[in-house]
């Protein structure tokens, strides 16, 4: 796990300090500048939300192609040619399949303003199906920090330079929409000379050594997979605006933000577990994975766990400052809720999905996502334009595609870590997985109980002090995770280091 926590550390910090930008843009600026317009902000994110469901189809799952195959031929450049030789391919059909079936694709979005600039999805497939590419690429070298370094902060302070720009009124709507998706444009081309500068991508026409077929028939099965999973992620949002309008998509967004941060500790460890698990399968170390799933799940529900804790015992404070900015986006404490439990669920399966992807078992992906991609459609139709109410909590609207988010993803997760048991007879759980859990549990009754009357801010970092003066020392203590305390360790060691010199 060395490498992992190494690049782990990087990729955090990226993720940690675009999460700080992503927060003032997602907390502050989009609420405030998209106040009299908020459909602007939700037809931003639909645009985003197909885009991404269009690119797994456009690069033809060459992402994970690349990481599976990547350890076992030697001559590289043969799949690096492959890779982008399919990938343009994959581009063109996409590109005809957009020209001709655009209306049918389009025909349960019924906003003008959808309509207005549904071009725009061309150009962004483009950029990101040659990003992921190139992502995958990186991944392969274990260099997971460069691609989540640009994902997560450069697109984050370009994003949040031209909000500012477009927010001060020095452009309209429609350039600054041009600017916004430029900067995925110039993500893709950074990529690209990272790779050429440390000689990554080269090309070797002599394509014997590569098993075609094979790695064809593979990524059959996982572009199914992987689209299917894209349009579960999705599908709360994209249904929102066909049962609802853009609107509720751009507050659901913001709120879905909120929840959804604290899948920040997965993304950088699983960002370099997944190679690495490639790997592994690769020389059948079976040992080896299990070891990872079992130290991924319990590091990602130690991190992720206490950033929930956090979040949820500040709820009403977020809130309140979301209301100041804009009392029309702070109606989705319930869609955090629903969301930070979904993620927590995801948290603690690890590398589950890097286990089946990669091993000989790989068609299961597809086989798992498609019953509960119906699944969470049927619930979205049931909750979305329903009228109930559980626990006090109104089940309906943005937060009935919350529920529906948490419900699909439990039995998801669920049932892919069971199969995993069943066939490889590893899991991630311990008796350390039930010990986070209780002190998560016994944090939030001791915060719940913590009421301060200061500034919203400072209320927020008192209640989320005193959450981590206890958790962090608690988790040390009890020794659940040597990752976890080697790096508390090096942080304390660091720190001084650093009061030593002054």
């Amino acid at each position: 796990m060395g490498i992992i926590i190494n690049q782990s550390i990087k990729s955090t910090f990226s993720y940690y300090f675009g999460m700080i930008i992503g927060a003032v843009n997602t907390v502050i600026l989009y609420p405030l500048i998209f106040n009299e317009k908020p459909e602007y902000l939700g037809l931003i994110q639909i645009l985003i939300a197909y885009s991404l469901i269009f690119s797994a189809f456009s690069h033809l799952s060459l992402p994970s192609i690349i990481i599976k195959y990547f350890p076992y031929i030697k001559q590289k450049g043969q799949l690096f040619l492959f890779s982008f030789i399919l990938s343009f391919i994959g581009f063109i059909f996409f590109c005809i399949f957009f020209y001709f079936f655009l209306n049918d694709f389009i025909t349960n979005i019924t906003d003008t303003l959808f309509l207005d600039y549904s071009y725009y999805i061309i150009p962004l497939v483009f950029c990101i199906s040659f990003s992921d590419v190139l992502n995958a690429l990186s991944r392969s070298h274990l260099d997971s920090s460069t691609p989540i370094f640009l994902n997560e902060v450069f697109l984050k302070i370009y994003s949040l330079t031209f909000l500012i720009v477009y927010g001060l009124g020095f452009i309209d709507f429609d350039l600054f929409l041009k600017i916004y998706f430029i900067g995925y444009l110039l993500k893709f081309f950074i990529l690209l000379v990272v790779q050429l500068y440390h000689d990554r991508l080269y090309f070797d026409f002599d394509t014997s050594e590569l098993k075609i077929k094979k790695m064809l028939k593979f990524g059959f099965f996982v572009i199914l997979g992987s689209t299917s999973a894209l349009l579960i992620s999705k599908v709360d949002m994209l249904m929102l605006a066909s049962y609802l309008d853009l609107e509720n998509v751009a507050y659901y967004s913001i709120a879905f933000y909120i929840g959804n941060a604290i899948m920040i500790p997965a993304r950088s460890i699983n960002s370099i577990s997944t190679p690495i698990v490639a790997n592994a399968w690769e020389k059948n170390n079976l040992d080896l994975i299990g070891d990872i799933y079992y130290k991924s799940s319990i590091n990602q529900l130690i991190l992720g766990g206490v950033f929930f804790l956090c979040i949820w015992s500040n709820i009403d404070n977020i809130m309140l400052i979301l209301h100041d900015f804009s009392p029309k986006f702070s109606g989705g404490r319930y869609v955090v809720l629903f969301i930070a439990l979904a993620r927590i669920v995801h948290l603690i399966s690890g590398v589950n999905s890097s286990i089946i992807i990669n091993s000989r078992y790989y068609k299961f992906d597809l086989l798992s996502n498609i019953p509960f991609l119906f699944f969470i459609v049927i619930t979205n139709y049931i909750l979305i334009p329903g009228d109930l109410i559980i626990l006090g909590i109104p089940i309906s609207g943005i937060n009935g595609a919350a529920c529906a988010t948490f419900i699909s993803s439990f039995l998801f997760f669920a049932i892919r870590i069971i199969f995993v048991y069943i066939k490889f007879k590893i899991h991630p759980f311990s008796i350390n997985t039930l010990k986070v859990i209780l002190l998560l549990l016994g944090l939030y009754v001791i915060a719940s109980n913590f009421n301060f009357n200061f500034d919203l801010y400072i209320n927020i970092i008192l209640k989320s002090g005193i959450i981590l003066f206890i958790f962090i020392p608690a988790i040390y203590l009890m020794k659940i995770s040597l990752d976890i305390n080697n790096l508390l360790l090096l942080c304390i060691k660091r720190i001084n280091l650093f009061l030593f010199k002054i």
